[in-house]
């Protein structure tokens, strides 16, 4: 925004679906505002753009300004922070007729920087644009105030370092608010989104709650808080068990988990194998970080146990044993099947693989992709599938077969028929 008020272009359509990110320079991401489709239309024209982020009150001044594009950005920031459209009234109503302000959901907010987060929407979404931020710069300064100061530590304790944190939490009962547990205000923020106010809470929260959490940081903090917890004993057994539902409305979050997040996930079954199961593991899943990684990157249990010295008895052994534990987790089942979803192209034609869909799917393809990457699954699958969709397949469900003298496309076609 600053380099477009320097610039003297407007936007005209600045909303969370034209924003991403993009590699600049040596790599470095940073966020991208795109499709300028907009930016040569005439001032005068004040009903161009998208509905929920033209500003309302625009009519007025009948002409496009600075104040128009600062209230879309102002929009943005509050979808982007809670996930919904601030409303005036009703919510219904055209707000050009309503003489009331924004009306603000302060229960969206995290409670850190709740009081600092209305403070700034109600300025950059008052009606009287005259009351709003004069510039951009202005706008920028109030947004990084809001964020000041949240790494401090929790006041109500003074601990903070990691050994403090490990000594309250040796002291820790399942009433043990988590504010007493020397965290900073990020962290506990983020807890208290998982509806944890105290240990016993924490501990009955899934995990894959906790590996859904925004910000790799904040994330790893909470992991290792709850690592903590759990290897108390004590602690653990106090905490009824069960299976873990799935609470309405997060089968769309599962979907939308990390595939870096999901092989961490994964790899929680290498702590309670031993060496020579995590062997086996590491070589299926191309992660033996001692090594190169071969270029076929679907080894067959046959490859493994050449590999590794071992019994091709023990490795279909240990790779049933991945799949009873893969299988127990929603996200992976999310992303096998989304993978199928992708097409694959195979010889004249574009034919999709076929539905192999048991929940003992290996995970070999999307976690070699994914490593170290921010490569989605869809976008590793279709670079993967003209080399490899065929022997994929034979790995897919764990078994072994000898690839007949048919083309791969003659034999799909055979299978499914032409496309």
């Amino acid at each position: 925004m600053l380099w477009l008020d320097e610039k003297g272009v407007f936007h005209r359509d600045i909303k969370p679906e034209n924003l991403g990110f993009g590699s600049i320079g040596k790599g470095k991401v940073r966020l991208v505002l795109f499709d300028f489709s907009l930016s040569r239309t005439p001032v005068d024209n004040t009903r161009a753009g998208t509905p929920g982020y033209l500003e309302p009150f625009l009519a007025e001044r009948r002409r496009w300004d600075t104040h128009a594009e600062r209230y879309a950005v102002a929009v943005t920031l509050y979808v982007m922070a809670t996930g919904t459209q601030p409303r005036w009234g009703d919510g219904v109503s055209d707000p050009a007729q309503l003489s009331c302000e924004v009306t603000l959901d302060a229960e969206l907010f995290d409670a850190p920087v709740r009081e600092r987060l209305l403070e700034f929407f109600r300025k950059a979404l008052r009606r009287d644009f005259r009351k709003r931020f004069d510039n951009a710069e202005e706008m920028l300064r109030a947004w990084r105030r809001i964020f000041e100061n949240l790494d401090q530590i929790s006041p109500i304790t003074s601990l903070g370092t990691e050994g403090d944190i490990r000594s309250a939490v040796a002291k820790a009962n399942l009433e043990t608010k988590i504010a007493e547990l020397g965290l900073n205000v990020r962290t506990m923020a983020a807890i208290d989104r998982l509806g944890a106010t105290t240990v016993g809470d924490l501990l009955k929260v899934p995990q894959r709650r906790i590996y859904r959490l925004p910000g790799s940081n904040i994330r790893r903090e909470v992991v290792n808080l709850t690592t903590l917890l759990r290897g108390r004993t004590d602690l653990v057994a106090g905490v009824p068990a069960g299976k873990e539902a799935i609470l309405p409305g997060e089968l769309g979050e599962i979907a939308e988990t990390s595939v870096d997040v999901l092989a961490q996930e994964a790899f929680t079954l290498l702590k309670r194998r031993s060496a020579s199961e995590k062997l086996v593991l590491r070589q299926l899943l191309g992660w033996d970080d001692d090594k190169p990684a071969p270029e076929n990157l679907w080894p067959s249990g046959s490859e493994v146990a050449t590999r590794t010295n071992l019994s091709r008895a023990f490795v279909e052994e240990c790779v049933r044993h991945a799949h009873e534990h893969w299988c127990r987790i929603p996200e992976m089942t999310a992303l096998r099947e989304s993978l199928l979803k992708f097409p694959v192209p195979l010889g004249r034609g574009t034919l999709r693989p076929p539905p192999v869909l048991p929940c003992q799917v290996p995970l070999s393809a999307a976690l070699c992709g994914a490593k170290h990457s921010n490569m989605s699954a869809g976008g590793f699958w279709r670079r993967c599938a003209p080399r490899h969709s065929y022997h994929c397949r034979q790995q897919m469900d764990g078994a072994v077969h000898q690839p007949d003298h048919r083309s791969r496309t003659q034999s799909v076609r055979d299978q499914h028929g032409e496309n």
